[in-house]
């Protein structure tokens, strides 16, 4: 059994490496691998996102891309951001279980400036006494699910890592308290870019297996 696992585990090593060197091979006539993830939009902070990712991902793409990229796990979105910004995909389908992070991205692609205004007054409005502004809005959140709490919360909780109570589903996750969150200007910045990059995709609550069935 350990032979077979230490065979097993040899090959995937080997396919990594010969993925990662075609990927290697490539870079130069690949803008994507070429400019590095900082180049790739991004809406909100996200803990796990592919962003760091989608330069690679996208080099195991068709040369003349596809037509329509379906997105499960989306988190971030960054494989779909990457493949628009690059002309790779047509369309996008961005789907997830997280009903909250599927609203966000709704009002995201539907009304990013009326979003972004929410964001800029809660961030003003936090100044005064940031550590329990940040407690009352999860408190509201975890009512409403509204997408603009949401989107604060992500940008000022611990390393941007979504978490909830596994037997209340509620948002837990603690305040970064070293700072403030992104100001209104950068996340109105952010969220126009990644909006018009994303015109036209589809987003819908659902798993892997029913969106990919």
């Amino acid at each position: 059994m350990r032979r077979s696992s230490s065979i097993l585990s040899e090959r995937s090593s080997k396919l990594l490496n010969m993925t990662t060197m075609l990927a290697t091979t490539r870079a130069s006539s690949l803008p994507w691998l070429s400019d590095g993830p900082r180049a790739i939009p991004q809406a909100f902070p996200y803990q796990g996102s592919k962003r760091a990712l989608a330069g690679l991902i996208l080099s195991l793409f068709p040369e003349e891309g596809v037509g329509r990229l379906v997105e499960p796990f989306a988190g971030s979105a960054a494989v779909c951001v990457a493949a628009r910004k690059y002309d790779m995909a047509e369309t996008c389908f961005i789907s997830d279980v997280n009903a909250p992070l599927m609203g966000l991205w709704r009002q995201i692609l539907c009304a990013p400036q009326e979003l972004s205004n929410r964001y800029e007054r809660m961030w003003l409005d936090q100044q005064s006494d940031p550590r329990k502004y940040y407690v009352r809005v999860r408190d509201e959140f975890n009512r409403t699910q509204a997408p603009e709490l949401l989107l604060y919360l992500l940008c000022r909780c611990v390393k941007a890592a979504v978490r909830y109570n596994q037997r209340t589903g509620d948002f837990n996750q603690g305040a970064d308290n070293r700072r403030l969150g992104a100001r209104p200007d950068v996340v109105r910045e952010r969220l126009t870019a990644v909006s018009h990059l994303l015109q036209g995709s589809s987003v819908r609550v659902a798993d892997y297996q029913t969106v990919l069935a």
